[in-house]
């Protein structure tokens, strides 16, 4: 009957150690993606003004190619519908890994508009080659912020933290394009 109580209480012992070192380990946890989490989205934000004004560029040379006519209307219309994605998520202050994915989708845009008016003499003015110049110089260094989401990836692919992640609210964050 005694040695009963004793493995009772030992069990007891047992699963409350247990869930301490659990809750401990999921505040730990937690605190660590948060801290990474937070030091994306402040280089974020410090970025997104940069970012902003690159994209009002990009539609400026999006018009120009538009109203000069050519084979441009698939560029044109898919730019217009990034734009008009981007513009939301940024007033929204949407989801941080939707905006990155909204500005690596505008950057690959600009890409294919930068090959589209190199490509057709027709596309080549003056107002558009300068367009794609002003793009161009507007160039956002992505170095800061793709060393703290790759630091936040690590976190994230820890052990534990990948059994956790989702539950707790966090998600993977590509890396920025520029």
């Amino acid at each position: 009957m005694r040695s009963v109580k004793w493995i009772v209480r030992l069990i007891a012992l047992l699963v409350v150690a247990s869930t301490v070192g659990l809750a401990t380990l999921v505040l730990d946890t937690r605190s660590s993606l948060d801290k990474s989490q937070s030091a994306v989205a402040n280089e974020w934000t410090e970025l997104r003004p940069d970012i902003v004004a690159r994209y009002v560029v990009l539609a400026d040379a999006n018009n120009l190619l538009r109203d000069s006519g050519g084979p441009s209307r698939t560029i044109v219309s898919d730019i217009d519908a990034a734009l008009r994605e981007w513009d939301a998520l940024v007033e929204d202050e949407s989801d941080l890994a939707d905006q990155l994915h909204s500005a690596n989708e505008l950057e690959g845009l600009a890409r294919r508009l930068d090959k589209v008016v190199t490509a057709s003499p027709q596309t080549q003015t003056e107002q558009q080659l300068a367009a794609l110049v002003d793009f161009a110089n507007l160039k956002v260094d992505a170095s800061v912020i793709n060393e703290l989401i790759e630091k936040y990836q690590s976190d994230l692919d820890g052990s534990f933290a990948k059994l956790l992640a989702g539950s707790l609210g966090f998600e993977e964050l590509p890396a920025l394009v520029s």
